[in-house]
């Protein structure tokens, strides 16, 4: 089975090569996946830079990638979820990735069936965003009526979050480049305006919860949106040493420490301002990612345009995805991205 394996980390995507690997044994929970298509998202490539080596349990050369889609090939003894000819797509989780390859064994619990009417392309630009996104909205309580900001509403999580709060009957105000307003409006949100102005969205009493997605100094100002007992759910807030455990990934003694001078900060300014902080770690989930297959057949939510690559252009898909991490690092932007997506086909 070829697939793209990442040697060693490193600065740019010379670091990754195609191999032949071998397959074990099928589990008997797991399915057995031709891979359509796999999405880079912007992790892949800080994963590939080892930004997050210290919390994650695999070392180089391994298979990396979380985001893939694709037709199941066979099941395991214990499976009764699926069954061969199944389209599928899940996300394989930080704690184990292995997407980026032309078949992937997984466990049932990480993938769900595919949304009718959409292709394996559209499929694999959905499972870390949405999930995140879903998972976000539910730790901020977000029901029909709650008035809600989202910040950064124009990256693949942002979006998802405004059209499923949309869909939910949350208000939904929002935070964008200038240069994506008109798209953050036609996905629901009833205002938007940019990050440096994000503080109006509050006034004059406050929302019931914030999404942050940016992180960096619009985080460290969002309490100041909410009214008090309100909830801020960070994707960029540090977590709790526990919350990482629980995903599979690694809380040393070195990373539990810095992890408690990182947050706090945070902390203080939301007990300042009397919200709740909750930072965002997605999980794979089958009941969640089935969850997004009814949004997404419902038209509750869309998937994000496509930039296709073929499987031989992988550096290329890892460069050009790496260029937007460091355009946003450095608070620049465009229009019309869309998901980078690798076809296996």
């Amino acid at each position: 089975m070829e697939a793209v394996i990442l040697r060693t980390y490193g600065k740019d995507s010379s670091v990754l090569a195609t191999e032949t690997v071998s397959r074990g044994a099928l589990g008997s929970r797991q399915v057995r996946v031709r891979t359509g298509a796999f999405a880079i998202n912007p992790v892949d490539v800080k994963v590939q830079r080892g930004e997050p080596r210290m919390i994650l349990p695999l070392r180089p050369p391994f298979v990396p990638g979380c985001d893939m889609a694709g037709t199941v090939e066979a099941v395991g003894t214990e499976v009764t979820d699926f069954v061969v000819g199944d389209r599928v797509y899940g996300y394989l989780g930080m704690d184990r990735m292995g997407a980026f390859a032309r078949a992937v064994d997984v466990d049932s619990s990480r993938v769900s069936r595919t949304p009718a009417g959409i292709t394996d392309l559209e499929a694999a630009t959905l499972p870390l965003p949405a999930l995140c996104a879903l998972q976000s909205l539910r730790a901020a309580g977000v029901t029909q009526g709650s008035r809600l900001v989202v910040l950064g509403a124009s990256g693949a999580v942002g979006r998802a979050a405004v059209q499923i709060a949309v869909h939910t009957g949350a208000e939904v105000s929002a935070t964008a480049n200038e240069l994506h307003h008109e798209t953050v409006l036609a996905d629901g949100a009833s205002r938007v305006i940019d990050h440096q102005d994000a503080e109006r969205l509050g006034a004059p009493r406050g929302v019931d919860a914030v999404i942050d997605t940016v992180g960096g100094d619009v985080f460290a100002r969002s309490s100041r949106l909410l009214r008090r007992g309100g909830t801020l759910v960070s994707l960029h807030a540090p977590p709790k040493p526990d919350d990482l455990r629980a995903a599979g990934l690694h809380a040393g003694l070195v990373v539990r420490t810095l992890l408690l001078l990182a947050a706090m900060g945070a902390r203080r300014r939301a007990d300042k301002a009397g919200v709740t902080l909750v930072p965002m770690l997605t999980s794979p989930s089958a009941s969640d990612l089935a969850e997004v297959t009814r949004l997404v057949d419902s038209g509750g939510l869309r998937p994000a345009k496509v930039v296709a690559y073929p499987f031989a252009g992988y550096r290329d898909a890892y460069a050009a995805m790496a260029e937007r991490v460091d355009r946003r690092r450095n608070g620049r932007s465009s229009v019309g991205d869309g998901r980078v997506v690798i076809r296996c086909d």
